[in-house]
């Protein structure tokens, strides 16, 4: 089965069809699918996993006017798509599939398109779905038939191949970051209009704040064309920003926001960029309506002061912008104070318990004597305490994915029972050759857990007894304890000298591990 997706125009749109195009690859996994985008819209689905080919479409340029789009709908025309579903409202979206000979073309019925429609959708009434335009294009999947039902998703998350997150990391410290600062990034425009737009000095009260409480690095974003706003905002400002408008593309966006801490904006396509990296956001909010496109993440605070005439959906004001120039920045502040939490990261086998190879048997599970003083301690200090642990065993065929569960549970009870806490677990069950986002040097486990419980990672400890905690601790910018047991000094012993990078600190023990962090956070 071949299948031909028209993506949406808007790259917050794109972040918000994201779960329709997940499921739509649940749904056909050995189908092939192929997504037409704008150029934009394919750079920020690129290492998603959601399609067999993106083909960029600029109707500005190789496809402008009527014989362009009849140059793409005759391309399209030989690769023999049996479906095509439409997620792009537009008529322009059914007529190419309809030139292409797309035997199936599957859209909401509107814009005067339904006679280029086989399946012409009705358009969902006003109350027959939730208000968020998630579920808008779930909901086309729904009544389409494939789809059981409308999953209820509290993230929308976007992947970061690690090495555009290293490159982004490079280009950001050669624009004057600095490594160890809270990185605070602006987005103070907006494509859509004016009437979505906080004015620039509110976006610079809030960043010398920022600047003056935090040491924050204050970063601003933008198109060339929002130029005007940045120097706007640089101008009222204490200590100058890294000013970055203009200096990126859109398919930069989500390397560089995930190396930021702190995203601060309007209602754009790029709030919702760094929300899907996993940025804690703050939003602000005027002439449009958070109830149908606020970021999709647990860690979104929305700033919204509405007056009597908000929401209009209006590109640009034609009064007084009220509901932008009302909002002050002293409601972004608390914000920022309360979502950068940092965590301490534990591997298990060798660190929390004793090293046996592969734990086949949950009797073998023996648990070292100073752990529960060791968390305990930080736990009293505020700390979260989280287990991120590879378990290839699963992977491998050598005990089943249950028995993971049955150890960490008596690691949990064992640990209660001395009055100290884990405060949530994630495991890796693959093996390397799987090449997944979550075995560990990789970082999916720790951005899973920031995203989840409001963590700064740049701000946290890794603590483990092998290389690959090191080095896990190096990509998601955490400092890291090589802990002596387990592995711990046999690697050391071994293997040390020719490590890339180093442990920031060597500890006897998870006990004097717990030692050292403490001291950090005085």
């Amino acid at each position: 089965m071949k299948i031909l997706i028209r993506a949406t125009n808007w790259v917050g749109d794109a972040i918000m069809a994201l779960p329709a195009l997940r499921a739509v690859r649940k749904r056909f996994p050995d189908a092939e699918i192929a997504i037409v985008a704008r150029p934009y819209v394919a750079d920020i689905y690129s290492d998603q996993g959601i399609c067999d080919q993106l083909i960029p479409y600029d109707p500005k340029a190789l496809y402008a006017g009527l014989s362009g789009r009849e140059r793409l709908a005759a391309e399209l025309r030989q690769h023999k798509f049996d479906t095509a579903l439409l997620l792009q409202n537009a008529f322009d979206a059914a007529w190419l599939a309809w030139r292409a000979n797309i035997p199936e073309r599957i859209g909401y019925a509107r814009d005067g398109r339904s006679l280029l429609l086989t399946r012409a959708v009705p358009v969902p009434h006003h109350g027959e779905i939730p208000t968020h335009e998630k579920f808008y294009y779930l909901e086309l999947l729904r009544r389409a038939g494939w789809l059981d039902s409308v999953p209820e998703e509290s993230f929308i998350g976007l992947r970061v191949a690690e090495e555009k997150s290293r490159s982004a990391e490079e280009f950001l410290r050669i624009s004057g970051v600095r490594p160890a600062a809270v990185r605070i990034a602006l987005g103070a425009g907006a494509s859509y209009g004016s009437a979505k737009c906080w004015p620039p000095s509110r976006f610079a009260e809030v960043a010398n704040q920022l600047q003056s409480e935090a040491d924050a690095d204050v970063i601003l974003f933008g198109t060339a064309a929002e130029a005007t706003v940045s120097t706007s905002i640089s101008s009222e400002m204490g200590r100058l920003p890294i000013d970055l408008t203009g200096k990126t593309a859109i398919s930069d966006l989500p390397a560089l926001l995930s190396r930021c801490h702190l995203f601060i904006g309007n209602d754009s396509g790029a709030m919702h960029v760094a929300a899907a990296v996993g940025l804690p956001v703050v939003a602000v909010f005027g002439s449009t309506d958070p109830f149908g496109t606020a970021p999709v993440t647990l860690r979104c605070s929305i700033v919204q002061q509405k007056p009597y005439c908000s929401p209009c959906f209006l590109r640009r004001c034609p009064t007084d912008h009220r509901c932008m120039t009302a909002p002050r920045s002293r409601c972004s502040v608390p914000e920022q104070q309360s979502v950068l939490h940092p965590a301490v990261f534990l591997d298990r086998d060798g660190t929390i318990a004793e090293e046996v190879g592969y734990l086949n048997h949950a009797s073998r599970f023996r648990m070292f004597p100073f752990v529960a003083v060791a968390v305990r301690r930080l736990n009293e200090a505020g700390l979260p305490v989280i287990v991120a642990t590879n378990q290839s065993g699963v992977g491998r065929g050598y005990f089943p994915e249950s028995l993971v569960h049955t150890v960490n549970r008596l690691m949990t009870q064992q640990l209660a029972e001395a009055g100290a806490k884990i405060d949530a677990i994630y495991y890796c069950p693959h093996t390397s050759a799987e090449n997944c986002g979550c075995r560990k040097p990789k970082t999916g486990m720790l951005e899973r857990a920031a995203r989840e419980h409001g963590l700064d990672v740049q701000r946290s400890f890794v603590v483990g007894d092998r290389y690959g905690d090191v080095e896990l601790a190096r990509n998601a910018r955490a400092r890291s304890i090589l802990v002596r047991t387990g592995y711990g000094e046999g690697e050391l012993a071994w293997h040390a000298a020719k490590w890339r990078v180093q442990p920031d600190f060597v500890a006897e023990d998870l006990a004097q591990a717990a030692d050292w962090i403490l001291r950090q956070q005085e």
